[in-house]
């Protein structure tokens, strides 16, 4: 069976070696394009399933010499974590954020985003908005991992991510304007930067003749030593007493796969005639000591003018 599988994919590539697709969608002053997302989260430590839903319309409100302007909506966003779910509270986090906050995209002509046209107050508004989010959080800890939670380094992580180079390298692989100036064919590569920041290595493949159909999918690609200044950080940030101890063992739990990491990250997009995205399903799952976490993003559109 593995040798049939094989089989097929190398037919595939020869197959799709000289077919290529130019993503580059349509816009024009007064598209609009609206979209269902629903994200599911299964991680460690957390008994149910995270389901969120969220919905956002995304506007070409202006045309430029360069590009375009498209301004982001959120219109809803609702989930299933309770209240004093603390550790629920934490995950859905910043997808809650995300979707209070108003901005408008600079897009080349391509329709790729390159810039945030408000990022100064879009910025104010986060920053704010993460610490009242991040202290209403930090209320329902409870009283006996009080001292356990490092409150600053969430504000602090939360305020990364909302950098305008970590907002549009987020746009730039994945959601709907993710293909947008690619040139795509079967077994092209590119690296990248994922959501949790790690180096990741990204395979396309056409999936059907027609251009409407790709799937990329995305694995781990640092080395040793990259991931051994990851973990000697992330422990510094989050627990510096025991930072030295960590260091002088790394090696060994590496060596004997204590600090094992394995990331796959696949998306299977649908474009319309015009090239916006129809639907797109990414599923991200993450392997780190052995706990696994899953996280399945499903992207519709539901009304559009264009």
């Amino acid at each position: 069976m593995k040798k049939l599988s094989v089989i097929i994919f190398a037919m595939m590539m020869v197959m799709g070696a000289q077919a290529q697709v130019k993503v580059a969608p349509k816009l024009a002053k007064g598209n609009e394009a609206t979209y269902n997302t629903k994200v599911s989260m299964n991680v460690p430590g957390v008994e149910n399933e995270i389901v969120m839903n969220i919905n956002a319309t995304f506007s070409v409100v202006e045309e430029t010499p360069d590009g375009f302007i498209i301004a982001t909506k959120p219109n809803s966003f609702e989930s299933n974590v309770k209240e004093d779910d603390f550790l629920g509270q934490v995950m859905t986090m910043a997808v809650e954020m995300a979707n209070k906050l108003k901005t408008q995209l600079v897009a080349n002509k391509e329709g790729k985003i390159v810039g945030i046209k408000d990022y100064d107050k879009l910025k104010a508004e986060s920053e704010t908005l993460i610490n009242d989010m991040v202290d209403k959080v930090a209320s329902k800890i409870p009283q006996e991992m009080a001292g356990m939670i490092p409150v600053d380094m969430l504000k602090q992580e939360a305020a990364e991510k909302i950098s305008e180079k970590a907002l549009v390298e987020s746009m730039q692989n994945a959601g709907p304007f993710a293909l947008n100036g690619r040139t795509i064919m079967t077994g092209a590569q590119e690296e990248y930067v994922g959501e949790q920041g790690m180096k990741m290595k990204r395979l396309y493949l056409l999936t059907s003749t027609d251009g409407k159909k790709i799937r990329t999918s995305g694995t781990l690609n640092m080395t040793k030593e990259e991931m051994k200044q990851m973990f000697i950080e992330q422990i510094e940030q989050s627990m510096p007493d025991q930072a030295e101890a960590v260091k002088q063992n790394i090696d060994m739990m590496m060596d004997n796969g204590m600090l094992k990491m394995e990331i796959t990250d696949t998306s299977d997009y649908t474009l319309t005639d015009n090239q916006w995205v129809q639907s797109v399903t990414t599923t991200v799952v993450s392997s780190t000591m052995g706990q696994e976490s899953k996280v399945t993003t499903t992207m519709e559109l539901v009304d559009s003018k264009f």
